[in-house]
């Protein structure tokens, strides 16, 4: 039933996220169809999110660019804040390259082009996006309705330049857009904890995003998959892509485009986005002027590409049947969607169907890694840099723990204390009950994922070195030099394995903190390593799964085809890893023959195993519940953005996503 609010009738929720809710309006007064988005009723008191929701609206509102969706009014009704725009029937880019694939050359960047036109509009004005992406794109028009049309959407975490009247002083929490698109500025520590005198909001970063969606668009994938932090290091370190060695048909001038776009260096990028446009266009011997055609409703429908190369590497395992894929359908004017609203996710479909849902609550930034839940109480580690404590039976907010960086790897927690790393270089406990800090250990880089177990916890670092630091006191044990970053700790009896950047694997004595062994992969070891049954699995970002015997460290078999980094999960005598082409794979443990694999819409984050199924995420904002034996689907749920990985414990499903929410899903 219709819903009045002020002079108009809601008459359909589009979508809603973190911080809006955008309807389906008619306005009263003026007699026209129009798309209404208002802050959240449970917000509406906040003044942060007061601020956010201003500050989209007084900002897209300068804007006159015909890719950037004009809003007619803003203002507060009945103590809501509220904003109107023009309603447009289109679907975002995300969705579109989901249900596609890799578009054709030509309309990529002629798309991109379009895009650049709004992000100079954007920068005229000292406005920068920062949170560039596909989703964020909206796609109108095509087929009958003449050329695709897109739109920049989505001002809500956009920020003025010093110059233009902002601040320049940045705070962790909005240091985060979108982790697969940030430009390595925005990433690393350094540049991160320092104020003025960085460039982490010039507007070469949404340069840098528009490269890599450039790419997406060519491709079909994101330029750097795998966990957080392997994505993170590949923003840091790794050369950026070659769309032209995945789909045969892409010229490799478009290669020197995604470079220079993705220059690691702000000053050797393309320094307005129309440079990016045009040097696309000109690769392809394009006109140099994006299209301006009619804003019309999106007819999605298979792009006609060329042959895509397989990018797995060579032997590689081969796949069992795919049982069951979920498959997104989407039928012309089948949606309509608010644009330029900020709410985390553009609800092109209706929710999954099981897994009910029992609570979601909302975190000043995105739960990546994957939260814990000890005795009651949830906690989970969030990239504004809080740690969240949030009642496990209904959701109601503890406590937060603040810190003085940004938290992108998951708590440990035992014996009533929360562990957590935080690129601010220290390792902090704090107390479960209260949230109230015991002690903190300083490193010399960013701390990642701890383990805790026998009165010390176990935590790498960027400076290079595994610490073993006494949980009591606070103090070193022992510190281990490795070759580079050192990520992720498991321990297993007397032996902590730990994975490096520098392409090993390390098992290193958890008494003395002496090397016993070091298995050597062609890529960083940045995701967890299992343990089982005398042997190890870790992933590597060369995209293989390594099984190693953890007496020796001899390699026993490898699995070719999984997702870079990939962390895997363990039940009973399989193994399973996030594999490529949107899959989860089970491997047999001795053998690592696959068994099965289940196929998803997005790609697939770490997966959490227990009991008889299998619980994971996709960057299409699914949950899903598999069979562990047979890899059928038992559930899914559509939570409000890309769903990360997720903690089961006393069936319930805690998973972090996209609209900075942590849900709590019935498993």
């Amino acid at each position: 039933m219709a819903e009045q609010f002020g002079r108009y009738r809601l008459d359909a929720l589009l979508g809603q996220g973190g911080m809006g809710e955008v309807y389906r309006a008619f306005d009263v007064a003026k007699g026209r169809h129009v798309a209404v988005k208002r802050l959240r009723r449970d917000l509406a008191s906040d003044t942060g999110y007061q601020r956010l929701f201003r500050n989209e609206a007084e900002r897209t509102a300068r804007l006159q660019e015909p890719h950037v969706i004009p809003i007619h009014d803003y203002g507060e009704i009945d103590g809501q804040l509220f904003l109107e725009m023009r309603l447009v029937e289109g679907l975002d880019l995300g969705k579109v390259l989901a249900t596609n694939g890799p578009m054709p050359a030509a309309l990529a960047v002629d798309l991109i082009s379009q895009v650049a036109s709004a992000l100079d509009a954007a920068h005229a004005v000292g406005m920068i996006h920062r949170d560039v992406k596909p989703s964020n794109i909206l796609i109108a028009g095509g087929a009958g309705f003449g050329p695709p049309f897109a739109y920049l959407v989505d001002f809500g975490i956009a920020r003025l330049l010093p110059e233009a009247g902002g601040t320049s002083r940045t705070s962790p929490a909005s240091l985060m857009g979108t982790l697969a698109y940030s430009a390595p500025e925005r990433l690393d520590a350094a540049v991160i904890q320092t104020d003025e005198t960085q460039p982490i909001g010039r507007p070469t970063i949404d340069i840098y995003a528009l490269a890599c969606v450039l790419f997406e668009c060519l491709t079909g994938l994101r330029p750097f998959t795998g966990e957080a932090l392997a994505v993170m290091f590949a923003h840091l370190h790794a050369d950026p892509p070659r769309p032209s060695t995945v789909r045969e048909d892409v010229p490799p001038e478009l290669d020197a485009v995604i470079a220079r776009g993705m220059a690691k260096d702000p000053a050797e990028r393309y320094q307005q986005a129309g440079e990016l446009g045009r040097a696309a266009r000109a690769a392809l011997g394009m006109d140099t002027g994006p299209s301006t055609g009619p804003r019309q409703p999106f007819v999605p429908g298979a792009f006609p590409t060329g042959p895509v190369a397989d990018v797995r590497t060579t032997g590689a395992v081969a796949r069992g049947p795919v049982l069951s894929r979920r498959n997104v359908l989407i039928g012309a004017g089948a949606a309509v969607v608010a644009a330029g609203v900020g709410v985390g996710v553009w609800q092109l479909a209706g929710r999954g169907g099981g897994g009910a849902v029992r609570w979601s609550a909302p975190t000043g930034g995105k739960v990546l890694a994957t939260p814990r839940a000890v005795g009651g109480t949830v906690f989970a580690a969030s990239t504004d840099g809080s740690v969240y404590a949030f009642n496990a039976d209904d959701g109601a907010l503890r406590w937060t723990f603040p810190t003085s960086g940004t938290l992108g790897s998951a708590p440990d927690v035992l014996g009533g204390v929360v562990y957590v790393g935080s690129d601010d270089s220290f390792l902090y406990a704090v107390d479960a009950g209260t949230g109230k800090e015991r002690w903190r250990f300083k490193t010399g880089g960013i701390v990642h994922t701890p383990k805790v177990t026998g009165g010390v916890a176990y935590v790498g670092s960027s400076d290079k070195r595994l610490y073993a630091v006494d949980v009591l006191t606070g103090t070193q044990r022992w510190a281990f030099p490795g070759g580079n970053d050192m990520h992720i700790a498991v321990v297993n009896g007397n032996t902590v394995y730990i994975g490096s950047s520098d392409t090993n694997l390390y098992a290193i004595d958890s008494s003395s903190g002496r090397e016993r062994w070091r298995f050597p992969t062609e890529g960083a070891v940045s995701g967890t390593a299992a343990v089982t049954g005398g042997t190890v699995l870790v992933g590597s970002t060369d995209g293989r799964l390594y099984a190693v015997a953890a007496a020796d460290g001899r390699m026993r078999w490898r699995f070719d085809a999984a997702t870079s980094a990939a962390s895997p999960a363990v039940l009973s005598n399989s193994v399973y890893v996030a594999s490529t082409d949107n899959a989860l794979t089970a491997l047999d443990i001795a053998a690592g023959t696959p068994r099965w694999t289940f196929g998803a819409a997005g790609e697939l984050h770490t997966p959490s195993a227990t009991g008889s199924a299998l619980y994971v995420g996709s960057s299409d904002g699914t949950l899903y519940a598999v069979e562990a034996t047979t890899g059928k689907q038992r559930w899914s749920y559509q939570a409000g953005g890309a769903a990360f990985s997720p903690f089961v414990t006393d069936g319930t499903v805690y998973v972090g996503a996209d609209d900075n929410r942590l849900y709590a899903v019935q498993a």
